[in-house]
């Protein structure tokens, strides 16, 4: 999850006249991931036996006979394993009824096929190009090991009548459903759903009606996974108080549709507190974020009374106060990951020089935090947007923005083992370019990991799935998506839930930005 906005952008968007909201209408291309559940059933009439005790002739015949009767339906019929082909077999003892022939075996129909692909009156083997769904693909010739299965565009998810979308932020269900955050310089923050074909569910609901964001932060959410509210988020955000018109705050709350829940301070007596991130696993929750020239870590926990904070106060994620310090553009990223481990991740520069940075991480569990960060980076320079994912069995991925000034960025990444050590070194998304790349990164139920990152090359987000570096998930496919031609994107974040994606950023679009995005299954 990406946790900032670009601090090097100085983008200064005029409201103009009242824009119409675009049609937000089903797509009827989108195919949403088949689970298999229909095939699931079992036939139990043939495994019913005689019972029957007695030692007779006619018993034993009965008993023989009954037990000839279960072996042909178990292995597809009789004469499946005489060695010949006969009955209804498309080769020898497979196809038809009996069991699907192999690769290079007879066949009529792709029923006869264990790869499902009869051609030409050959079993062949699977592919992405065969036009059948076989391999675990999710649709025809799509998920599974091929590409992604292109669902919805949406040219417009925010609900503003007039004025910019920014800094948007996902958090997606297991049916595919999700939920956006968003804010402009002229509203709070607000939070909205939508199906899982990217029609809006309601109305967008105003989050912090009593808090004023000054300046609009990013509000990155995630899935409360509590069986008697699906669609509950998390939020975090960072506002100025209402008391006071100097000192910004940092706080967690719950949204559904239709119902807010009032915020919790995760931090007072702070100031300047800038925004974080929020990583949820179970009925936990972790905070992170930036003030005071460091990076704070607190956690709550839904199951504790009616919900409580577990730590008594934050507590800093930075061991080396002395040497390093947290710039204000640079908000941390957290994420949760299967093995139960969560991990921080946030840029530290040195005190004497604030070019010379580092890219650093550290884990957190219930009882136990790494003793000190490990340096994710190679090469000491200026990073921002510093986005983490970890993934199955503790593999992260890691990737941010290197500056080398206003007009010289680029998108880097690492892959990273469970205790955050590298798998290989870092590597470059885009080579240096003027318009800011802005990455992020998410693992996938798959075992690859997305990144998302703005392209100045093609101007609009490019994706694609790594399982390495230059590994892509899809041999031979290294982009699997992109979106050329828009004008000035921004800001790119990914979310992901139990085979679905969505992919939402920012771009202009008449005289405003709105908040854009695509849906993907696999």
């Amino acid at each position: 999850m990406r946790s900032s906005p670009s601090p090097t952008r100085a983008l200064v968007y005029s409201v103009a006249l009242a824009a119409l909201p675009a049609c937000l209408g089903d797509n009827p291309d989108f195919v949403p991931r088949d689970t298999g559940a229909d095939e699931a059933e079992t036939d139990t009439d043939s495994t019913t036996t005689d019972t029957d005790t007695s030692t007779d002739t006619s018993s034993e015949t009965n008993d023989d006979t009954t037990t000839a009767e279960t072996t042909e339906e178990t292995t597809g019929g009789e004469g499946c394993d005489n060695g010949e082909q006969d009955g209804d077999e498309t080769d020898v003892d497979c196809g038809g009824s009996c069991a699907p022939c192999d690769n290079g075996g007879g066949c009529m129909e792709d029923t006869d096929c264990a790869s499902l692909y009869c051609d030409e009156g050959t079993c062949a083997e699977a592919s992405c190009e065969d036009g059948v769904q076989n391999q675990g693909e999710a649709s025809v010739d799509c998920g599974g090991p091929c590409a992604l299965c292109s669902g919805t565009f949406v040219a417009e998810l925010d609900d503003y009548e007039s004025g910019d979308a920014n800094s948007p932020a996902a958090a997606m269900f297991d049916d595919g459903s999700f939920a956006l955050s968003f804010n402009n310089s002229l509203d709070s923050l607000r939070v909205r759903w939508f199906d899982a074909e990217g029609a809006p569910v309601g109305l967008g609901e105003n989050h912090a009606m009593s808090l004023t964001h000054d300046p609009p932060r990013h509000a990155p959410l995630v899935a409360a996974p509590l069986l008697d509210a699906p669609d509950r988020v998390q939020v975090v955000f960072s506002a100025t108080a209402p008391d006071t018109l100097v000192q910004r705050e940092f706080f967690l709350g719950y949204h559904a549709p239709g119902a807010e829940e009032p915020p919790s301070r995760v931090a007072d007596e702070m100031t300047l507190s800038n925004g974080g991130d929020l990583m949820r696993a179970g009925s936990k929750t972790t905070t992170v974020w930036q003030a005071d020239d460091q990076v704070w870590v607190r956690r709550w926990d839904d199951e504790i009374g009616e919900g409580t904070w577990t730590d008594i106060n934050w507590f800093p994620a930075e061991t080396d106060p002395a040497n390093y310090t947290v710039l204000s553009s640079s908000i941390p990223c957290a994420s949760a990951g299967p093995d139960g481990i969560d991990v921080v991740a946030w840029v530290r520069c040195s005190q004497l020089d604030e070019s010379s940075c580092q890219v650093v991480a550290r884990r957190i569990d219930d009882d136990w935090i790494d003793d000190a960060p490990r340096v994710l980076s190679e090469a000491a320079a200026f990073f921002a947007d510093v986005a983490i994912s970890r993934g199955v069995d503790g593999r992260t991925a890691a990737a941010w923005k290197q500056i080398n000034g206003p007009d010289s960025l680029k998108a880097q990444a690492r892959f990273l083992d469970s205790e955050l050590n590298g798998r290989g070194p870092v590597f470059d998304l885009t080579p240096f370019q003027a318009l800011s790349p802005d990455p992020d990164v998410e693992a996938l139920s798959d075992g690859s990991f997305a990144f998302v990152w703005i392209d100045a090359g093609i101007t609009g987000p490019r994706l694609q799935r790594l399982t390495a570096p230059d590994t892509p998930f899809v041999p031979d496919l290294a982009e699997e998506a992109s979106w050329p031609g828009l004008d000035l994107p921004s800001d790119p974040a990914l979310a992901s839930a139990d085979g679905h994606l969505v992919v939402v950023w920012t771009a202009i679009d008449g005289n405003d930005r709105q908040l854009q995005g695509q849906l993907f299954s696999f």
